[in-house]
């Protein structure tokens, strides 16, 4: 039984799912258009708020889901493509989700436009940690004669995948039930991208070097936004993470030597291929019967 009332905000790094106030925390995350908001109002109806991220002028809107005595707090992240631009609601949306205040993001992607939710559906997995895909909009993919392989979606990314058409209220809850179902479960940390080899070499040697106890962030991700050119990555700013931040430079640079371009170019379109390839895999377009309207 779903309902929608008030209830008391879940707290970040306190969320279980053993019933009383604040028990559980979703994240909608994706791209613009693809029904985030749709689900976001399936679920919490009028027990929403909405105001501005701190210091932002973006939106933010937040709702209550009431299941089964949990008091599930439901996030609407501002909808973008990727995480590569550092908008606003870029910065956003990534900082809310590597500080973990969500207990699982919900990632929402278009069923008819796969190739290009992929690619941030990837760089959301490079982040390590808990995702359900809602794969929206499967009614329009339907009659586009689009048939989508759904159990090979899951094994590829390795997460829970969920048909839904927000609009008509088909899937969210059963969205809802496969994102408590990841809750206290082991994060698959096994990632579908892998680079050239000589990007994973550098990766692998830069993680060798790391601290971890000193890391904000996994170290697999650390060492890409390193090669990337991102510094403050660290919780104590130190000589050795300095000596680090210096020595992933020169890595990159000798990346950006071998394909003559600059490693987030090399990275983005590894990720654009690896999106595309995925996409075709799991589609398959049937011929509409003759004489159907």
């Amino acid at each position: 039984m779903y309902k929608t009332g008030t209830a008391v905000p879940a707290i970040a790094g306190d969320s279980k799912v053993d019933g009383g106030a604040g028990d559980v925390t979703l994240a909608l995350a994706g791209n613009a258009n693809v029904g985030k908001s749709s689900i976001f109002n399936q679920l919490t109806g009028l027990t929403q708020e909405t105001g501005n991220w701190g210091g932002k002028t973006v939106d933010m809107t937040e709702g209550v889901l009431l299941h089964h005595g949990l008091n599930i707090k439901i996030v609407d992240l501002p909808g973008i493509y990727s995480f590569e631009t550092y908008s606003p609601e870029e910065q956003i949306s990534r900082a809310y989700i590597l500080a973990g205040h969500q207990d699982v993001v919900i990632n929402v992607i278009d069923a008819t436009s796969l190739e290009r939710n992929l690619f941030f559906t990837l760089q959301v997995k490079e982040m390590g940690v808990p995702v359900v895909i809602a794969l929206n909009h499967s009614d329009i993919a339907a009659k586009k004669h689009i048939q989508l392989d759904t159990n090979l979606l899951s094994e590829l990314l390795g997460v829970p995948v969920v048909m839904t058409v927000a609009i008509k209220g088909i899937g969210v809850h059963e969205l809802v039930d496969a994102a408590l179902g990841k809750i206290g479960m082991p994060v698959n940390l096994e990632n579908p991208l892998r680079y050239g080899p000589e990007i994973e070499k550098r990766i692998d040697e830069l993680i060798r070097l790391m601290d971890e106890t000193n890391l904000k962030y996994r170290p697999r991700w650390t060492a890409i936004h390193l090669l990337e050119g991102e510094k403050d990555l660290f919780i104590n700013e130190d000589e050795k993470n300095s000596r680090l931040v210096e020595y992933s430079q020169i890595l990159a640079e000798e990346i950006t030597s071998m394909h003559g371009e600059n490693i987030s170019t090399v990275i983005a379109a590894e990720r654009y291929t690896l999106a595309a390839s995925i996409a075709r895999r799991i589609t398959t377009r049937a011929e509409p019967v003759k004489g159907a309207l």
